[in-house]
């Protein structure tokens, strides 16, 4: 099932229906070891070539930041990945070095509903980790948070960085986001 399973959500990811019901897949996954909660460190032990899944609540609008440490007696190049309520891969992380930490920083929840966070390690090799999520209202790195229709907003942008701004709005407005240098670089 995991040499298929993204081969799958991809084909279901691209199912588009025109003038019918929206399709709905649901994937059940495999090996959930437990449910996180906002700001608890939990300790996992991969085993078998098994990929472990933990599951937690989001809300729409808010921001999720997870860290994966490898324990430090082991070899481990882990991979996090980070899937939506209707089973889309959100992000995945992969250092590609063997004992890095693996970090998603500030990503943006889009919708409300159970995510689900995978586990994995490269070779499929066993080994011990720790695993800890933050969510929070507001991003906690990058920049960016909430901002109202008409609100201006001074910010710096880091090198290479990204900032996310969410505003509220409807179906069929009209946007105009306008950015000014502050200074000439």
């Amino acid at each position: 099932w995991n040499l298929y399973e993204p081969l799958f959500t991809q084909m279901t990811n691209s199912i588009q229906l025109f003038g019918g019901p929206k399709l709905v897949t649901t994937v059940t996954p495999r090996n959930v070891v437990g449910t996180l909660t906002s700001g608890i460190q939990v300790t996992g032990n991969l085993t078998n070539s098994d990929t472990d899944t933990w599951l937690f609540n989001g809300q729409s609008g808010t921001y999720a930041t997870i860290s994966l440490i490898p324990d430090s007696s082991t070899n481990s190049d882990l991979i996090l990945s980070l899937i939506d309520p209707a089973g889309k891969t959100i992000e995945v992380m992969d250092s590609g070095f063997a004992n890095d930490s693996e970090m998603l920083v500030d990503v943006l929840l889009y919708r409300t509903g159970t995510y689900q966070i995978q586990v994995d390690e490269f070779f499929r090799q066993p080994g011990r980790y720790t695993l800890r999520l933050f969510i929070t209202n507001d991003p906690q790195y990058d920049g960016g948070g909430r901002i109202a229709i008409g609100q201006e907003v001074s910010s710096q942008l880091p090198a290479n960085g990204v900032q996310t701004w969410v505003f509220e709005g409807s179906a069929s407005e009209t946007v105009s986001v306008i950015l000014t240098p502050l200074e000439d670089q």
